[in-house]
């Protein structure tokens, strides 16, 4: 590198004694984020106040020395200026005339010629080595030291850069020559540290391809012709249409090296060339017009709006230029003092003005809406609103979202098309996770579609539940971090509602999404109609929102904060600006200027200090954040929304960061929606434990609702002799534990409280059990084929398999059978009948009945063989089916096994392939079991181990 590396800076170093100083300096000038620098090498010697630094292009150079003052790894300034030599030479160039400068150049030109033509061009050979293999959780600094460790020793001190690529698990490390790289990666197999971490080492490929920018109008035919006539053979070009981009691949490699030391204008028209043309186009402009145009390449922007000067007209420009930044999707512009030099507009009040107007154009949540064939657009604040006609299965944004029903099974319409062209996987996925307690909607993996995920939701026809659906949606979406969903227009179809109700009602819903997160990752809402006659509907919602809102800016409340860089409205942004996970907050720049960079140093201490003085984080960690449902993640979106404090949830912990004041606020009241999830989870574990019921004149006693029978345990907690509850509509008093229940009008109604697990200890052994031998689990006793028990298992097993049988077996399990009765109990007070048990059939390898007699059907090993209709333990109606070698398989001596078997069925629905728990009955209640068919029932799968006792053990031929 020492040979190319030829344009100098001095740097002036504030302080030396930084360690490892030479490296960081190198490691900020090649940053082209940090510094705006490239490829460059330093000259330092220890203790030293300036270090001298050499780059190999010299635009590199000159946009290091424009920013004049750097800060070196967040704590050290320094500042940059050319050598004394080269300003010298500069001034004396200054004065050279233009003839001399032409002359000057073209001798650099052939000097430069002839000595290429003159110097056979070295192989090409890589200079980096990548490190792969690198933990998540590893440090930056702990890979500085690693890689440093392994340079010192090698031969000689060479200089390197080093660049972590974290979201690949890879770093690179770049020398000035292959030799020195190889040597890295030589170095690297013997090092301790890089062996015990297990880390791997290879060359980084020398490429033949460069990535092309900003080439959207530019075609691939006139990239191969630029490229070609400049001497370099091109393979194949690849555009890239989304980031406007095209990836070029040559024929020689070292052509690369060539082209990347180039700056390239392909069809760049200059600024002024294109000023000339718009000129003869509209002739003189008005006072108060502007124009926009391209940058022509030169500078680091994407369009130069050209505006005049005219002092009566300047609100018009501002909002002009705002107008056409945004039409143009620009999401920043940069104003001049306008006015203030031969016009000598007041410096004060230009700034007024181009403040105002901002503030009054960023005060129109919604923009202009504009319209194209198929489709109209909108932005509502950071999002554009896009109502296309169309094919929702077509669409390529992140999310895609089903309007599907309780159960997300839905087959009819808009669902119906999203699940046929994602294929059987997304349905299958569909029915596992649909059948989870306490989902309002689901993601699933794409399928066959484009997009990254499918959000399932449940269909709605009110206007009102269709704005809370999509919010919950777009909320779901943010906290995933994606930037694109598209919907269906929802309940426009099955649900036959009203097209400019659910057109203001998803619009509503964006509003309330983007007021409260006024800075948020999503960008895209698409509004799929599949019916182009409903397109007029929502054009004209749109268009009455976006009149509504320029009249008012009342409806922007909704919004807070929307352009909070001003100091006017700086505690609003506060209040706006909100994160999910690894989102950032944005950071608020500070510019100080002062007399001397001592000063100014001051000044950034100070300020870094009182920022660590109220920053702070604080940790909850807690079971019961497992059971947070999409309302209370909802809830949070909105705390940490209205507190501005970063909120990053885990499976038991949640992690709040912010300033102490805010933080300590948003902790207060995260902890209250954990403490209504532990309420609700109480709620639930009392529902299995207690049942309170009431007796109404001549009828059966039925249980209370599951808040009301949580109120009445906590009353008889509490010793609490009398409370209100609500039976039937009407308010009684009841007198607990044993009632009775009395209303206003003197009625009273029996009370009772069912302790489910104090029938434990009633539970009685069958009295045909015969004792248990004393620290036996489990005792088998052989039936003799004379008794009554004997002849009736018989028949139940000859009914249907006539097979000769061996013996049969009562298996006596005490624990077992209780658990069985008490599991019963609770199962006739919850679904408020008796017709819950079964006598069922399951067929055993005989390498399994230890274990079942022991253990009962514990799912690690039971219904291995079948799992068509759920991931549960299988009993069948007909012992001929349990008797098939699949599951019944012979022993050595020609024996098989069936059980005979109580098992608590309870209610009951049909099955499906994946299923780990039975499907939703009733808000918070599950099927007890499932079926394989509800019209032709072969078989029960459980779920829950306690609900089946092995009886019988029947062995036959």
């Amino acid at each position: 590198m020492e040979d190319v590396c030829t344009f100098a800076l001095v740097v002036e170093l504030g302080e030396h004694n930084v360690p490892r100083l030479k490296n960081k300096l190198v490691k900020h000038f090649q940053s082209k984020k940090r510094a705006d620098g490239g490829e460059c090498q330093i000259d330092y010697e220890e203790r030293s106040g300036t270090a001298t630094l050499r780059f190999r292009k010299e635009e590199d150079r000159a946009r290091v020395l424009a920013k004049q003052s750097h800060v070196v790894d967040g704590l050290l300034t320094v500042t940059v200026h050319l050598p004394e030599e080269q300003l010298q030479l500069t001034t004396a160039n200054k004065k050279q005339t233009s003839a001399d400068r032409h002359a000057a150049e073209d001798e650099v030109q052939v000097e430069t010629a002839s000595r290429e033509e003159q110097t056979e061009e070295p192989a090409l050979c890589s200079t980096s080595a990548v490190l792969e293999n690198i933990p998540q959780d590893t440090v930056e600094q702990l890979m500085e030291l690693l890689v440093e460790n392994i340079c010192n020793k090698m031969s000689t001190q060479h200089e390197y850069s080093l660049e972590i690529l974290s979201d690949i698990c890879s770093a690179v490390v770049t020398f000035s020559s292959g030799k020195e790289n190889n040597e890295f990666i030589t170095s690297c197999q013997t090092n301790r540290m890089f062996l015990s971490k297990k880390l791997t080492v290879r060359r980084l490929e020398v490429t033949a391809q460069v990535k092309v920018e900003d080439v959207s109008n530019i075609h691939k035919d006139v990239l191969m012709l630029y490229f070609e006539n400049k001497g370099w053979e091109v393979v194949q070009i690849t555009p890239d249409e989304e980031e406007q981009s095209a990836i070029i691949s040559f024929k020689r490699a070292k052509d690369v090296q060539g082209i990347i030391k180039m700056k390239h204008l392909i069809g760049m028209k200059p600024v002024k060339e294109e000023c000339d043309k718009i000129h003869l186009q509209r002739g003189q402009l008005k006072p108060g017009d502007c124009v926009i145009t391209g940058a022509g390449g030169q500078l680091h922007c994407k369009n130069v709006i050209h505006v005049g000067y005219a002092l009566k007209t300047m609100r018009d420009i501002v909002e002009d230029c705002l107008n056409k930044a945004e039409l143009h999707n620009l999401t920043s512009i940069t104003f001049p003092a306008i006015g203030t030099g031969n016009l000598g507009f007041p410096k004060h009040l230009a700034a007024s003005v181009i403040i105002e107007e901002s503030l009054k154009f960023k005060k129109r949540l919604f923009s202009k809406v504009t319209s194209a064939p198929g489709a109209h657009e909108m932005s509502i604040g950071h999002v554009r609103v896009q109502v296309v006609s169309g094919d929702i299965t077509k669409e390529t944004t992140d999310v895609i979202v089903n309007a599907s029903n309780e159960s997300f099974d839905l087959k009819i319409g808009v669902s119906k098309a999203i699940l046929d062209a994602a294929g059987p996987t997304v349905e299958d996925e569909c029915k596992v996770l649909g059948a989870q307690p306490n989902t309002e909607m689901i993601l699933t993996k794409p399928g066959n579609l484009k997009c990254q995920r499918i959000l399932h939701l449940p269909g709605r026809k009110d206007p009102k539940q269709i704005q809370q659906a999509m919010e919950a949606a777009l909320l779901l979406a943010e906290l995933n971090q994606y930037t694109s969903v598209s919907f269906p227009a929802l309940g426009t179809g099955q649900g036959n509602a009203q097209v400019d109700q659910v057109a203001d009602a998803m619009l509503d819903a964006v509003v309330d999404v983007v007021s409260q997160k006024a800075q948020g990752g999503l960008k895209v809402v698409r509004i799929v109609i599949f019916q182009a006659a409903m397109m007029k509907d929502f054009y004209s919602r749109m268009e009455k929102k976006a009149a509504a809102d320029k009249q008012s800016t009342g409806l922007l409340g909704r919004v807070k904060a929307w352009f909070g860089v001003l100091p006017s409205v700086a505690k609003t942004q506060k209040d706006s600006d909100f994160v999910l996970d690894d989102l950032q907050i944005e950071p608020v720049c500070f510019h100080i200027c002062g007399s001397s960079q001592a000063n100014v140093n001051q000044a950034i201490r100070w300020i870094t200090e009182q920022v660590s003085k109220e920053y702070t984080q604080t940790t909850i960690q807690e079971k019961a954040i497992l059971n947070l449902s999409v309302p209370n993640y909802k809830q949070i979106s909105t705390i940490q929304s209205s507190l501005s404090v970063s909120v990053k949830v885990d499976d038991t912990s949640i992690t709040i960061e912010g300033l102490s004041k805010n933080v300590l606020k948003a902790t207060n009241e995260i902890q209250k929606v954990l403490s209504k999830v532990r309420e609700d989870d109480d709620i639930k574990r009392t529902l299995e434990t207690i049942s309170w019921q009431y007796q109404l004149p001549g009828f059966q006693f039925q249980n209370f609702d599951r808040d009301t029978n949580f109120l009445l345990e906590q009353a008889h907690t509490n010793k609490q002799l009398r409370v209100d509850a609500d039976i039937e509509g009407r308010v009684y008093k009841v007198d607990v534990p044993n009632g009775p229940a009395t209303d206003d009008q003197g009625n009273c109604l029996e009370i009772r409280r069912y302790d489910i697990l104090k029938a434990q200890d009633e539970v009685n052994l069958p009295k045909l059990w015969e004792p248990m031998p004393q620290g036996a689990a489990y005792h088998n006793v052989l039936l003799l084929p004379e008794t009554p028990e004997y002849t009736e298992v018989l028949k139940l097993f000859q009914a249907t398999c006539p097979r000769p049988v061996v013996k049969i077996e009562r298996t006596q399990n005490a624990l077992l059978w209780k658990s069985l009765q008490i599991k019963r109990a609770a199962m006739d007070v919850t679904n408020s009948h008796q017709n819950n048990e079964k006598r069922l059939f399951h067929g055993a390898c005989h390498t399994a009945i230890a274990l079942i007699n022991q253990y009962g059907f514990n799912r690690s090993y039971a219904g291995k063989n079948a799992a068509c209709y759920g991931n549960g333990t299988y009993f069948a109606v007909s012992a001929n089916y349990s008797a098939q070698d699949t599951y019944s398989k012979p022993d050595t001596q020609g024996q098989k096994h069936v059980y005979l078997c109580r098992v608590l069925t309870g209610d009951y629905t049909t099955g499906t392939q994946g299923m780990v728990v039975p499907p939703i009955k009733s808000p918070g209640v599950q099927y007890d079991s499932v079926v394989n068919n509800m019209n032709s029932i072969q078989m029960y799968i459980i779920f829950h181990d306690t609900q089946a006792c092995p009886e019988y053990l029947i062995t036959f031929k």
